[in-house]
Order: structure tokens, then sequence, then C-alpha cells
């Protein structure tokens, strides 16, 4: 009797270690991706919640706003983890929307449940509609790949949950599944206008740029999606006119060539209404870049640019009092990047002295930005001591690529100059009535946009062969470097061995 009580004793107790060790390593797993996600958001006005994985199955998944705590089960996370190497893209998706909900300020219910969605708090679907955009965009930018996946993981839930089809106080398979493919689509159009976008900016598209950005912004609030709008407005205020209205070059340019190409306008000679348009374009970014300052205090991204948007608007005594106001040489010494934040600095202050007609300083200032690591600010600095000390300036013509097949070759028979504007398109801001239309085509995609300023058309396709000469203008992206061929008007992102993963054609 002894020996089968002492045998029953090591087994149940090794039962308990197994479920223990497994109940770690799920709670582990959980917090990495919440991790991900919330540091993909970049929105820390708002505290991270806890995560707690638990044996209660009644929701799911829920969020519980008094607590700040998102709860998810482990059965559900047994069944995300079901779908094998998809798992941790499903499990991305649960804790996406959960997480989404934390940011909701105006959703007052106590708490959410996954499985009965809006039949449990009765407060309207579109809370948790907003909570699936906002989360599947969010597993996007963390790098998971959920958006494929959202119907199917629908089916494997309710099927290990055992919901019948018409259950009381949750929404049908059919009804979920519905809204998962509403959502797939919503979510995959703001993946296009964000990714072109990116290639917009390349461009020079500015205004485009900002009607994209400002589009996503509807949907989704994150601190990069603050900061690449704020961006898009100072670059379309330097950008806008025939006329260049501003001598210096900046840091957060990518291709000075063409601005400076323009007939410069001395200060004193400033068309009134011009001034006002540039003023409108850095009121905008300056606003937006406040807000994703405010998200994350302790990247100065944010604030850099904010200093170059009120060195250009203000002049050069505003930028310098915002300088010391905000404290900003101390916060770069601290910064993660701080080497390139530095180099930015410098720059900005150069041109701030010199705008304040400290050359003195502002010639200090050039010489130590000119002997910086990073060559765009290098070339930027001595251009703008040239512009201080009234030399005549000139930038060195753009280098272009070697011709690409996807330059001379016709990609599903599409010629861009003769494309009409696809069905059913997306309207991304009232400010010239700016549209853009999608077209998804078997080996590229097509992008149409229209505005009272005319058609641009865009096209993108993937490539595997050809590789980018290293004399080409590159731009550098978290998902990889953009190079732009302004002559042959295409532009490639490529890996770091210079190998073409997306190519893009404009017209």
């Amino acid at each position: 009797m002894f020996r089968f009580l002492f045998i029953l004793f090591i087994s149940c107790t090794y039962h308990l270690e197994v479920q223990s060790r497994a109940l770690s390593d799920d709670q582990s797993l959980v917090q990495t991706i919440l991790d991900d996600l919330y540091k993909a958001n970049g929105n820390y006005i708002y505290t991270k919640p806890s995560i707690l994985v638990t044996t209660d199955n009644s929701s799911a998944a829920l969020y519980m706003k008094r607590a700040n705590k998102i709860e998810i089960s482990q059965k559900l996370i047994s069944t995300c983890l079901s779908l094998n190497e998809r798992g941790k893209d499903a499990l991305a998706f649960v804790i996406g929307h959960e997480l989404s909900h934390a940011y909701q300020s105006d959703f007052s219910s106590a708490t959410t449940s996954f499985l009965a969605y809006d039949k449990h708090h009765h407060e309207g679907k579109h809370w948790e509609e907003s909570a699936d955009v906002q989360g599947a965009f969010m597993t996007y930018l963390a790098g998971y790949h959920s958006i494929d996946i959202l119907q199917s993981l629908m089916d494997r839930i309710y099927d290990d949950f055992n919901l019948e089809d018409q259950l009381k106080n949750y929404p049908s398979l059919d009804e979920r599944k519905e809204t998962s493919k509403k959502v797939s689509k919503m979510v995959v159009d703001l993946i296009d206008v964000f990714e072109t976008a990116n290639y917009l900016t390349s461009i020079g598209k500015h205004e485009l740029a900002v009607g994209c950005y400002s589009y996503i912004k509807n949907w989704y609030q994150g601190k990069e999606i603050y900061n690449n709008l704020g961006v898009a407005n100072i670059l379309q205020a330097l950008n806008f006119s025939d006329e260049n209205l501003e001598g210096y070059l900046y840091p957060l340019e990518l291709d000075w060539k063409t601005r400076m190409d323009k007939p410069i306008v001395n200060r004193g000679d400033e068309d009134e209404k011009l001034k006002q348009i540039r003023d409108y374009y850095l009121d905008q970014a300056i606003e937006n870049l406040q807000v994703a300052s405010k998200m994350d205090p302790l990247d100065v991204t944010a604030d850099l640019n904010i200093l170059c948007a009120t060195i250009i608007r203000d002049g050069g005594e505003a930028g310098l009092n915002l300088y010391k106001q905000i404290g900003l040489k101390d916060r770069v010494n601290l910064s993660k990047t701080s080497h390139l934040d530095a180099a930015k600095l410098d720059l900005l202050l150069a041109i701030a002295f010199a705008k304040n007609h400290d050359n003195l300083k502002a010639n200090d200032m050039f010489v130590q930005a000119s002997n910086s690591k990073i060559t765009s600010i290098a070339r930027q600095s001595d251009y703008n001591v040239k512009v201080m000390k009234g030399f005549d300036c000139e930038i060195d013509d753009q280098t272009t690529c070697e011709d690409q097949s996807y330059a001379v070759n016709t990609v599903d028979g599409i010629r861009l100059h003769r494309v009409s504007s696809p069905d059913s398109p997306i309207k991304l801001t009232e400010r010239n009535n700016t549209t853009l239309g999608i077209q998804t085509l078997p080996s590229s995609k097509l992008y149409v946009f229209q505005s009272d300023l005319g058609k641009f058309v865009l096209q993108r396709g993937t490539h595997n062969q050809n590789e980018i000469v290293e004399s080409a203008q590159v731009v550098m992206t978290d998902e990889g470097n953009i190079v732009h061929c302004p002559t042959e008007k295409t532009c490639a992102r490529v890996d770091d061995k210079d190998q073409v993963l997306e190519w893009v054609k404009y017209y």
C-alpha cells in the first residue's frame, strides 16, 4: 500500500512539475510578444499592461481596464500554437487586439472578452473592429505576419472551444469570419499605404506621403506614424514651391539636389503667400511631432525634427532657445543612437547659429559636423558652410543606376502613362481631394494617386536577380535600404548585399 501511495505521489508531483513548466513557458512567450507589440507601437504615455496566463477559458483572452491587465488562457495559447510555424503570428494578433483596448481611452467597459467580442459589453461593434485593425497593424510593425491567418484562426478557436454556431451571447462563426475578412482587407490596405508612403518620401512626392500617413493615423495612432507624418510635412514645406525658400540643407532631407536646383529666394523677397503655405506644413509637422515626442520622451528623434521645423519657420534664435529649453544636448548623449543623433544636432545648431548671424560659432559647429562619419551629414555641412559664406554652391549630379530589367520591361502589361484609376479608391485626405486606387496584378501591384494636382502612378513588384550599383541614392529604412534612380524613375528595396527585394516604377 505504501509503495502504491509513493508511486502515486511521485506521478502527481511529476505531472504538476510538467504543468508548471508549461505554464512558465507560456508566460514567457506571451510576455515576449507583448513587449514586442508595445515597443512597435511606441506610445509610452499608456503604461504597458501586465499579462497573465490562466486556466480560465470563459473569455479565452480579456483586458481588465482598472487593473490594466491582459489575461490569456492556456487553452487559447495551445489553439494558436497548433497552427505550427504560424502559431506566434496568431498569438500576436490576440495579444495585439487586447493591447489595443488598453489604448482606447474612450472605451468605458471594465473588461473585454475575445470570445464574446461585442456581445460582452454592448458598447458597439466598432470598438472591437478597431481593436482588430490596430492590433493586426501593430503585429505587422512588430515583425509578425498575422493578417492572412485570421479566418483560419477563428475556425480553430470555435472548434477547440466548442462554440456552437448560434450560441447565445457569442457572435456566430460566420459573423466572426466575415469581420476577420473585413479587418484583413483594411489592414492590407493600411500596410500598402504605409509601405508606399516610404517610397513616395524617397521619390520626393511629399504631399502624397503626407496624405498616406494622415490616412493611416485615422486608424492607427503609433509613434512611428506621427513622426513620419511630421517629417513628410517638413519635406513638403521645403519642396512645395518652384522656388527655393531655404538656402541650407537639413539632416532629414533624402535628396537635396532637386531643391537646390531651384532659384533661391532671398529672405527679404519672400512671397507672403508662399511663406503662409510653407508655415502651414511646418505647423502641421510640429503638431504631429509633439505627439510623437510625448509618447516616448527618451527618444530624441521627434525633438530633433521639431528643432528642424522651428529653425526653418521661426529662425535661428528660436531654434537655439528651443534647444536649451528641452535640454536636447544631454538627452542626445543618453539616446540609443547617440552617434547619429549627435551629428544631426551639430548640423542643426550650426544652421541656427548661422541664421542668428553668429558665423564664428556656426563655422565651429559646421566643422564638427563635417567630421562626422555619417556621410550625408558631412556633405550637407560642407555645402552649408559655403552657403553661409556666400560662395557659389553646386550639388554633384546624382548618379544613375545601371539598367535594370524591371525598369525597361513591361510587367503585367502595364504602361504607366496609360493607366486609369482602379475602382473604389481610398479617400486619403480632403486636402486636394487626394484618393488612392490599388489594383493587385499577377506579378505586381498598381497604385494610382488622383488629386486636384493631377495623377501619379506607381507599380511595385518583387525581383530576385539584379543588384543595384552602390553609387545610387540610398535611403535607409527598417525593412532594408531604398535605392532611388531618378533618371530611370525607379526605386528598389535591397538587402545588405544590394540584392533587390522589391522594385518600384513610377510615372
